[in-house]
């Protein structure tokens, strides 16, 4: 009962926040400014494609937001199969994204990953990223046509401003990894896109909003992408939130990096909260030109929730609903953020068990 009690909660916050700001900025893709990202549950949980539209259906969520990586569509090179196999039961991708756009769901891809074909022994580092850059051209042309009929907005990375995480191939990652690559990558794909269809987004992101060095910060990747002069490749800034053990109107102590003096920059007493550091994000965009801010990826950590829940006496889908429902209504106040992605995530192997980061199911 409390389940579903929790469900309903949620879903009736879902569509009351949709419904305040629908309509605003017409620049989004499509006319909700609250969507889900389900790359979590449609790459590990999801049965079926039955069962992944039910849960669509089921929240009402008009817009969703999906990874498809480029290791698990292209295993050997030139070989592409437009399907997932989470629990084995073959997925196809073309038919679940045509399904979703028939029922008027808008589906933002993101574009990302590492093919396990490529090796990079005995290579010169020019040659390192010469390879992967071919590559990944082949990979974004293949992806546009496959989708590009029934997507119009496109993320080109996930915590692109964090390593790439490649095991036992630490040279590639220390080459690849870095801002002047990710440019290029970020280049290529808006080129082919728009080639395909002018009117279609282009979302610079996911950068984490927490990297751990300032010098890798949102504001310092910003500016990295004006220096490299690929400001003009992108429509949309995606930012990643992260969240910590508080409430959102909550402060911590934050850096960000100052551009002029190239220092590392300490919030002042009381730090800033969620919404300061989208304000921080949007001042330093506004430098080079100014771009609409997505939050690409919004939750709380369940270890966090269930502390907080203990502490008020109630259950944690009630803290999450609570939290992430009052982020969104602040952040969507905000005339610079167009439209925000709650994350969706399984909770463990069992599919019917599954945590959506909104509810517990």
């Amino acid at each position: 009962m409390k389940k579903i009690f929790s469900l309903l909660a949620t879903v009736a916050i879902l569509a009351s926040v949709v419904w305040l700001f629908a309509g605003k900025n017409s620049y989004t893709s499509a006319s909700s400014p609250l969507g889900l990202d389900m790359s979590d549950y449609l790459l590990n949980n999801a049965q079926d494609s039955a069962q992944f539209m039910n849960t669509v259906d089921v929240l009402g969520v008009k817009a969703i937001k999906i990874a498809i990586p480029w290791q698990n569509v292209e295993k050997s090179a030139g070989l592409f199969t437009w399907s997932l196999n989470p629990r084995g039961t073959s997925i196809d991708l073309n038919d679940l994204i045509k399904k979703l756009v028939q029922k008027g769901v808008s589906v933002t891809l993101i574009l990302d990953g590492f093919p396990p074909y490529l090796q990079y022994e005995n290579l010169s580092e020019e040659n390192i990223i010469s390879t992967y850059l071919q590559n990944w051209q082949r990979y974004v042309k293949e992806a546009v046509a496959q989708f590009g009929d029934s997507v119009n907005a496109w993320q080109i990375g996930e915590a692109v401003n964090l390593p790439f995480e490649i095991a036992d191939k630490p040279i590639a990652v220390a080459i690849l990894s870095n801002p002047a690559m990710y440019a290029q990558r970020l280049v290529i794909a808006s080129q082919v896109i728009k080639e395909a269809t002018q009117n279609d987004l282009v979302i610079l992101g996911g950068i984490q909003s927490e990297s751990g060095d300032c010098r890798s910060q949102p504001s310092a990747f910003l500016n990295s992408m004006s220096l490299l002069e690929v400001w003009n490749a992108f429509d949309v800034i995606g930012i990643d939130l992260s969240t910590y053990a508080l409430a959102p109107e909550g402060k911590i102590m934050y850096q960000t990096y100052d551009p002029i003096s190239g220092a590392c920059l300490t919030s002042a007493e009381g730090g800033f909260n969620l919404e300061g550091i989208l304000s921080l994000v949007n001042a330093a965009g506004r430098q080079y030109g100014e771009k609409p801010i997505w939050v690409t990826n919004l939750a709380w950590q369940e270890e966090d929730l269930v502390k907080i829940a203990e502490e008020r006496g109630t259950l944690v889908d009630v803290v999450r609903a609570d939290f992430l429902s009052r982020a969104s209504l602040i952040f969507l106040g905000k005339q610079h953020v167009g439209r925000v992605y709650w994350r969706y995530t399984p909770a463990g192997e069992d599919a019917s068990g599954v945590s959506l980061g909104l509810v517990s199911q």
